[in-house]
């Protein structure tokens, strides 16, 4: 099987070590990267599915992110230390470095 690969780095999910780091491709069943955040992927140990908190975790689109990422539509990610956004367009997102500040307003 084909691990899952960074969109940052483009290394496997497994030698991962950039902090942003999002699953490009996801077996969702045996998906065990507890670092990405995979799409469509009904596994525990991912961080959300379409936007919401499966784990309860900070990643999580509908919690504070914090020195993380804040996930919508489009795999871009929010990684600003300030960010308090709680939607997935980050609409209440104030920091000027925030990657989803420039394209959602």
């Amino acid at each position: 099987m084909e691990k899952p690969t960074c969109i940052n780095c483009k290394r496997d999910c497994e030698a991962c070590e950039c902090e942003t780091c999002i699953c490009e491709k996801c077996e969702c069943d045996t998906c065990e990267c507890d670092h990405c955040e995979c799409d469509n992927c009904e596994c525990e140990t991912c961080d959300c599915t379409d936007g919401t908190c499966k784990c309860g975790q900070s990643k999580c689109s509908n919690a504070t992110c914090k020195n993380a990422t804040c996930k919508i539509n489009d795999r871009r990610t929010c990684v600003c230390k300030t960010c308090v956004c709680k939607t997935c367009v980050c609409k209440t997102c104030k920091c000027e470095t925030c990657v989803c500040c420039k394209t959602c307003k």
